[in-house]
Parts: C-alpha cells; structure tokens; sequence
C-alpha cells in the first residue's frame, strides 16, 4: 500500500500535470464532451477533432458576455495551460483534463499555478516566475520591488527557493496587498502618510480596475471627503478600501440578508452593521470600511437608506461569482430556470405578440368599464353657451341621469365599439413604446434620468396619436349623434364607417394638433409619477413586490394631475372634432378656438369635464393594470411561467447564498475568475496575444525557449490585429429603427384591410379581380421564405457576410412578422373569391384568375428553378474537384453551401452560385410581382378618370409603411458603417421606393387629377373592368 506522503504526491502531479491513460474519455461528462464537439475543428489529414487557439476562446468565452472589463482576447492566455503538451491545438483529452481542472474548488489559483509553471516539475522558479511577470506587466505602470522583505519571507532571503502549489497560492493571495503598500510608499514623496486623490485613483487602477465597477472606478477621487487628511487620503483608507474590495462576497451576502429583514428593501449603515455582527463570528469590518461602503452605495442617493440597485453599483455583477442578484442575467442558475434569451427566432415574435394581445384586452375592458364617464365628459366639453337656457346638463351627474333617463343603457354605451377597437393598438402602441425608449436611457443598475422619463412618456403619446385620432373623433361624433337625436327631430343615425366615408382623410385627422398637444402632456406626466409613486412611495424593488391594490392606487393617482392638468387641451380637441350645429361657431383651428372659447364662455369652460376627465382616466388605468395582472397569471405564455412564479423565483435567487455556476456556464466563470487572479498581478497582464507554439521556443530558455533571454518578442504577438471600429452612431438610432420598423410593420399591415371588409360588407366582390390578391399570395410567400432565411438560418447568413464585408443582413423580426401576416392576410382575401359560401358573397366574374397572372406565377417558378439549377451546378463542380483532390477543397471563407451541405463540400460563397441567390430569387419574385401587380390599377384610373372602386385609405397607410420601412434600413446601414445595409438586401430598399412611386401616383389621381369624380356607391369597388354591371 502506498504511503501517505506517495498518495499526496501523486494526487498533486495528477492535479497540475494530468494523467496519461489508454481511455481518456471515460471520465468526460455529457457536457464536457458535447461542448468539446460543438467548437471543435476536424483535421483535414486525419479526420480528428481538436481545438485551436480561437476553437478554446469560443468554448470558455461565450460571444454574448460582456467583457468591456477583461477583453475576450485575454482568454487566449488560458490556452497555454491547457496546452500542456505545447502542440498548439487541443485534443479531447487534453479538454478533458482542463474541465477537470475547473471542477476543482481552487481551479483559480490551480490554472495560475500551472501557468506558472513552465517546466511542468511541479514546482515554480523564481526566474521562471519573474520572466513570465516581466513579459506581461504594463511599461508605464508602477513598479514592484522583489527585492523587499515581503517577497524575500516568500522566496528566501539568501537563496530564492521554489514554490510548491500551495506556498505559490498563498503569495499570490497577498501580492495585491504589498503591491497596495509599495505604490503608496513611493507615491507618498514627502512621508505624512497621505496622498493625492489622482495618485489615489492610479493605484486603485493599477490594481483593482479590473473588479470595481465604472461607478466606483469614475468616483475614487471622492473618498478625500472621507478623510481627515483634508484633500488627501490616508493610507487607512486605502487599506479599508482594499479590504472591502476583498471582502466582496460576505458584503453582498451581508446586504442581501439585511435587505430581505427590511420592510421597504432599503437599508441604513446601522442595519448593516448589525446584519453582518449576527452573520460573521466576529467583527469583520471596521467602521472606516463600513464608511467607505456607503460612501459610494450613496452617491445618488444622499438619504443614507440605500436599496439593492444601490449597492449594485459597487458589488459589480461581472466581477462576482456565478450568481448576481443586480443585472438580471442568472448565469448560475441557467440550467434551471429559462433563458434570458429567446429559443428560436420565432419565440421572440411570439413573446412580442403575447403582450400585445394581453394589453389590448386589458385596455379594451378599462375602456369599457369606464366608458359611460368618458360619454358624460364628451357630452359636458362640447355644451356651448354662457347662458342657462343653452345648457342641457348642470353637471356631470346631472348629465349621467339624462342620459340614462333619454338613451337607456345603450345610450350610455353609444360608440363603445370603435372605441374598443380604438383603445387596443392604443394601448399596445402606448405601453411599447413607452417601454423602448425607457428601456434605452435605463442603466445597467435600473436607474433613469427624470428628462428620460418625460421623454419616454412623451414619446408614447405622440406615436399614439396616429392610430387613435380617427377612431377618437368616430368615437365622439357617436356619442354626440344621440343628444343631436333628441333636440333635432328627424336626425338619421349614422354608422362608423359612413362617418368615416364622410369625412375624409383630411377630416379624420382634424383636430390631431391638439390631440398631440393633449397625449403628449398627459404621457409624459403619467408615466413618469407612476413610476415614482411605485418606486418611491409604495417601494417596489427587485425584492418586494407590489400588490394588485398598490398597482391600482398609483395607477389612479398618477392619472389624476395628468388628466386634470391636460383638460384644456381635450376641451379644444374635443370642439374641433365634433360637427358643428346650426347656428353655433366653427373653429378653424387651435388658436381660433381657444380665442372663441375664451371670449364667449371664459375661462372655466377650458375645465369643463375636468372632474369627469379624473374620474374616467384613474379607473381606467386602475381597471387596464388590474385586467393585465389577472391575464398574466391566468394564461401565462406556452413554455413560460406565471408572472408571481417568475417574481418568487427572482426573489428566491436574490436571497439566496452564493452558489456556484452550472455546468454549461463552469468553464467561462471558473476561466474568468482566474484571469482575476492573474490581473492581480499587474493590470496588463494577458492584453498580449499568448504565443504559439514554435513562438514559445523563441522565448527565453528560462520560458522553457531556446532563444536568448534578451531575445524581443514578435511585435505581433503583443498587438494582435483588430477590425478597424465603426464610429459609434447616435445613442437613439436603434431606437429609431425599432419604433419605425414596427410602426411601418403596423402600417402595411393595416393596408390590407380596407379591401377585406370592404368586400364582406357589400356581400359581393363585383368590380375586382381575384388576380391582386392570388398574386399577392404567391409574392408574400416568397418575400417572407427570403426574409426568413436572411434573418434565421446560420447558412445564409454566413454566405451573406462572405459577400458583404463579414456583416449581417438588415433584416428584422418585424420584416418576418410584416411578411407572414401579409401572406394570411392575402390568402384571407383569395378566400373571398374561391370560398364565397364561407363569407356570403355572390358569383362575379372576377373570380377566375386571368391568363397573364397565371403566366406571372409560372414564370417566378421558372426563375427560382434556373437559379437552384446553377447551385446545382456549382456544387457538382466542387464535389468533382474534391474528388480528385485527396486533401480535399477548402476556401478561405470556410462555410458549406448549396446541395454542397449534403456532399460535405465546401464552396466560396463569393465565386459560386450557393443557397444564398436562391434566396435573393425568391426576393426578387415579391420584387416583380409587386412592379407588375398595380399598373392596370393606374391605367384603369387614368381611362375612367376616376377613382372609383378602392380605399384610400389602403394606398395611404401603404405609403407610410413604405416610408418608415425604408428609413429603418438606411438607419440599420448606417450603424453598420457600410452600404451592404441595402445593396445586399435590395428587395425591401425596392418594396420601400415602389410604394413611394404608385402610391404618390395614386394620391395624385384621387386627390388632383380626378378629384370628386364618382359619389360613394362609386367607391364600392375595386380594379372596375368594364362589362361589370353595378350592384345595389
């Protein structure tokens, strides 16, 4: 049996050095060998696996992380330990042996070690020690003097010794304090024992900047006020402030445990004093420390009772282990919860399309429930008249009993419908927009400016208005129309859509100035003071949830000022959008009628249904928050969880201890907490790209090299090359972008209804054709398969970026949602035709498909066909020459394409025909049929000299849509810095410009050219041929 001491050797050379054995691979867990595959390269000779140097950075250093604190280049430091047999690419035993290494509990100091120890006897030298420090330490950075007592207690005094692990260990783990102490020796010129805040900062720099925040990092200069030094710091300071960085692990736990005892989530430096007495066995901290703590938890917030997102500041997420309580990314617990990323591509849609619907429902039952407050407001603004004979209600109750009394229930609810309809893009717009904006300007520690706030709000309010302004005067003109019944005899009752009809779309717009100069106010006020009133008075935080009552109390106080306040401007709106009776003013615009309002009923009238206002828009938003609590817990999204599960599990996670990471994300956080350790060292350490190899032998010999030691390292090697950067673009371009992305995608999807409805409430199709919508069918098929390719598949994307400066199409998730809903949308209306029992329509003769349309179809098929036939060839052509070539075919571009992915050949994207013109053929399809699909529409017009038979309304918002989509691209191409942004995804540039040509040339026709020919029996109908007999 071997002894004791045989048993600890063995187990530290298995340790540093690894193991030779006949099956490695026994020992590799599920995940370790996966992630081994998913990286992995095959050799060209031998069919093996390995990983090089860039393979291992993808494998520990996920792409996604953030690394503005240690770049992801520096990570190629960590390949020398694993490569411990200097080949310069590992196999799978070898990253089987440096996962081992992560599972051990001291894996960081273990990979330090190992690093360190170039000769692999065990053990690390001096020399080796020095070299190694000196080839990697900062030139300008303050010195460190080996030769002190410290470093000799260590290494010996006479002789310099070697270091076995755990003396190795040990000396580094009290390097950064001696370093503290020698830099703040040698700063301190005259010897009192203070110095200069910069000198402060360039210490801490030097030795800390790497886990401190940019908080912390941007405000060292303040801790002078903490000293009695004056403008000086002590060196008590800086020892307590080293000792808090130190201890930043028992802080957090300290603050967590503190913060879950408090009522309201804040704590006061007396709470937390207290809260660490009882967790430690003794006092860990000192007053100065607990000082310094607070002193910069509380820059923002001066009151001394501080919350987690306070403390988040100075306990850096990035710098802590697996778990964070602040950023709201759990990387320790990925494994168990869901991802903070969406699954596929389609989940994110579908997510978006959740709380769009949830919060249409939601504002829809709000609406409805305060609804008849909403018509007693409407009815009390537009009661003109100073004198009492002119007055039909004395006040808002007064005006709810006659209306009872005259209308009925129903009359109460007149105009509810389009009101209901009205009220959910509404809110959806509102609430998203409101949420992008905000989310933008918000921090990575949850705060935001109060100008932010307002900005966001305001914003909200503005995009609204486009949607609600014609729903919001049909809505009134409704409400009205019952009171004109019972004081004109004989008065029709109009429907929505013959107000719609009547007005216009100029007069559907009327009064839109002052609905802005209403929403706008009243969003920037009530999205900001809810925010507050949760935060502040209800105190919401990420441990303390609100309830139901508290989300409805500050909804409704919030409401109550923006409401108040902005009833003028809804007084104004609400006179220039109802038609004016007999005998009564009319206004001209915003100023004529705050004059008119002014000088006949003074100044309270601008207040009338003021209290009305307040007492329809509190429970409204009271009513909206509580619909949208109850839906999301009572239909949470497929695969999600309930809204109070997913606050439970935040809170549980936050409360909890520290814990370690999970398999899948062990290598980057055990990998980056090394680096930690080795940054300890000097701040520069790791910025030069490690070695190769043949380059390790040019090192010193005392590296383990052949070269001289005097020998200079490759000016290569320490400045690895990078892609020139982009300038950074405006902070809101890709907010922008979104907002007219989705608004566009909104635009062009509302276009296809006018039709739809059109055709459903005449019962008929007569005057149109079934070729626009089949047509339609076929070109929206093609552009969403193009759109989605571009935007999901790793294979078109990595051809694209071969062709286009190594950079991404400018497709977005709202191109994919605009194209399908398109494609349901026109396979909607071909139904109308083809299916005419479904919808009640009678027979037309529109409802064969002409021969020219049909001729379009086949020849797309054609087009797409000879494009897959050149791939073919291509491919058939690669795969011949990799038969004839043993080594097989490689490019530089290293991407399969083609039917090359089912014969494994590889071909340049740039020189061949590949997958990616296949998708640029099914682009242009959409492209032609949308060229050819609107001239007999033009031409059909210019013979009648009529616009007779289509909506304008489907050409206007057409026009929009076109717009807005072409500047999210000319927006997505400038961020990209190149114009591959719209030459390499030229059909939605081209979509966006016909729009701008057909549908200017069809606004010229309708409102120049033939203006006022046809009555409305004449707008009936669409794409009129002749031989079409009218139908009543």
């Amino acid at each position: 049996m071997a002894s004791p001491s045989a048993k600890i050797k063995e187990t530290v050379k298995e340790t540093l050095v690894g193991t030779a054995t006949d099956e490695p691979d026994a020992q590799l867990s599920a995940q370790s060998r996966a992630r081994f595959n998913a990286h992995a390269v095959k050799d060209a000779e031998t069919g093996d696996l390995y990983m090089g140097q860039d393979e291992f950075i993808n494998a520990i250093a996920p792409a996604d992380e953030d690394y503005h604190k240690i770049k992801r280049h520096q990570y190629s430091f960590l390949f020398r330990v694993a490569d411990n047999k200097g080949t310069g690419r590992l196999s799978l035993t070898d990253w089987g042996v440096f996962e081992n290494l992560l599972l051990k509990p001291d894996a960081e100091y273990l990979i330090a070690f190992r690093l360190f120890d170039v000769d692999r006897t065990g053990n690390v030298t001096f020399d080796n020690f020095r070299r190694l420090y000196d080839l990697n330490k900062g030139p300008d950075n303050i010195p460190f003097n080996w030769d002190c007592e410290w470093a000799k207690l260590y290494l010996g005094r006479k002789k310099r010794h070697v270091l076995s692990y755990t003396q190795f260990s040990q000396m580094l783990r009290g390097l950064q304090g001696e370093r503290i102490r020698q830099a703040f020796q040698l700063l301190d010129k005259d010897g009192d024992g203070y110095i200069g805040p910069d000198d402060f900062a360039r210490i801490i720099r030097e030795t800390s900047k790497h886990k401190l925040s940019d908080h912390i990092l941007d405000n060292l200069h303040t801790l002078c006020n903490m000293s009695t030094g004056g403008s000086n710091i002590s060196y008590a300071n800086v020892r307590a402030f080293q000792n808090m960085v130190k201890e930043m692990d028992l802080v957090e736990l300290v603050v967590r445990r503190a913060v879950a005892k408090s009522a309201d989530g804040k704590i006061t430096r007396a709470d937390f004093a207290r809260e660490a007495a009882l967790v430690t066995r003794f006092s860990v901290f000192t007053p100065m420390e607990a000082d310094i703590l607070f002193h910069f938890a509380s820059l923002d917030e001066p009151s001394g009772r501080l919350g987690i997102n306070d403390f988040a500041k100075v306990l850096d997420p990035l710098w802590r282990r697996a778990t964070s309580m602040f950023d709201g990314h759990d990387v320790g617990h990925a494994a168990a919860g869901s991802s903070s990323k969406p699954a596929s591509m389609l989940h994110g849609a579908l997510e978006s399309a959740y709380n769009f619907g949830l919060g249409s429902l939601a504002g829809a039952f709000g609406a409805f429930m305060v609804y008849p407050i909403d018509l007693v407001k409407t009815r009390l603004q537009n009661q003109r008249g100073a004198q009492p004979g002119q007055r039909l209600y004395k006040n808002s109750i007064d005006c709810f009993q006659k209306v009872f009394r005259n209308e009925g229930l129903r009359g109460l609810y007149s105009g509810v419908l389009p009101q209901l309809v009205g009220v959910a893009p509404e809110k959806a717009i509102k609430l998203t927009v409101n949420d992008i904006v905000r989310s933008h300007f918000t921090d990575k520690q949850g705060r935001i400016t109060l100008g932010a706030e307002i900005l966001a709000g305001a914003s909200a309010g503005g995009c609204q208005v486009v949607f609600t302004n014609p729903l919001e005067i049909v809505k009134i003109r409704l409400q009205i129309q019952g009171e004109v019944a019972k004081t004109l005899q004989g008065t029709p009752k109009r429907s929505a859509m013959w107000i719609v009809r009547n007005l216009g779309l100029v007069g559907l717009y009327k009064g839109a100035s002052a609905c802005l100069l209403r929403d706008v106010p009243f969003s920037a006020i009530y999205f900001p003071t809810y925010s507050h009133l949760k935060r502040d008075f209800f105190g919401e935080s990420s441990t303390k949830k609100l309830g139901v009552l508290q989300l409805l109390t500050a909804g409704a106080i919030a409401g109550m000022p923006a409401a108040y306040l902005t009833t003028p401007c809804d007084v104004i709106k609400t006179r220039l959008q109802v038609e004016a009776r007999k005998g009564e003013a009319t206004y001209t615009g915003l100023r004529h009628a705050a004059q008119t309002i002014w000088k006949e009923e003074g100044f309270r009238a601008f207040f009338k249904g003021g209290p009305a206002r307040i007492f329809r828009s509190s429970p409204q938003f009271g009513f909206t928050l509580a619909a949208y609590e109850f839906l999301q817990n009572a239909l949470p999204m497929p695969g999600g969880m309930k809204k109070e599960e997913a606050m439970q599990r935040q809170q549980a996670q936050q409360m909890a201890t520290l814990e370690g990471g999970s398999l899948d994300t062990l290598p980057f956080v055990r990998s980056r907490n090394a680096l930690k350790i080795l940054l300890d060292l000097d701040e520069d350490f790791g910025r030069a790209k490690v070695p190769d190899a043949a380059t390790w032998k040019g090192l010193p010999k005392a590296m383990g090299g052949a070269s001289p030691p005097d020998s200079p390292s490759p000016p290569e090697l320490l400045h690895p090359p990078r892609r020139a950067a982009s300038p950074p673009p405006m902070a809101l371009l890709p907010v922008l972008s979104a907002l007219c992305g989705w608004i566009y995608t909104f635009s062009w999807s509302a276009s296809f209804y006018p039709q739809l409805l059109l055709n459903a409430r005449r019962k008929s199709t007569s005057g149109t054709t079934v070729d626009f919508p089949l047509i339609n069918v076929l070109g929206f098929l093609a552009y969403f398969l193009s759109s989605l390719a571009l935007y999901a598949s790793p294979l078109i994307r990595a051809q694209y970026a071969s062709r286009h400066e190594n950079l991404t199409p400018t497709v977005q998730s709202n191109d994919i949602a605009f194209a399908l809903h398109a494609l349901l949308a026109s396979a909607l209306t071909v139904s109308q035709y083809l299916c005419r029992s479904w919808w009640g329509i009678r027979y037309s003769a529109g409802a064969k498909p002409s021969r020219f349309i049909m001729g379009v179809a086949g020849g797309s098929f054609v087009g797409v066909a000879v494009v897959w036939l050149l791939t073919v060839r291509d491919a058939a052509a690669a795969a011949a020459a990799a038969a004839a070539d043993t080594a097989g075919v490689r490019d530089g571009v290293g991407v399969g394409v083609g039917v090359g992915v089912a014969t494994g050949v590889r071909v340049n994207p740039a020189t061949s025909w590949c997958e990616l013109d296949i998708v640029y053929a099914l682009g242009h399809v959409k492209l032609i049929i949308s060229l050819i699909k609107l001239w007999p529409q033009i031409l059909a017009n210019y013979r009648n000299k009529s616009t007779r038979g289509w909506s304008v309304w489907q050409v206007v918002l057409d026009l929009v849509g076109g717009m807005l989509s072409t500047a999210q691209q000319g927006i997505d191409s400038y961020l990209q810095g190149h114009w591959s942004g719209i030459t390499g995804n030229p059909i939605k540039f081209a979509l966006g410009n016909i729009s701008f040509v057909y549908d200017g040339i069809f606004l010229a026709q309708h409102y120049v050219l033939y203006r006022g020919e046809g009555g409305d029996e004449d707008r009936e109908t669409l794409l009129r041929r002749e031989g079409d007999e009218e139908e009543e």
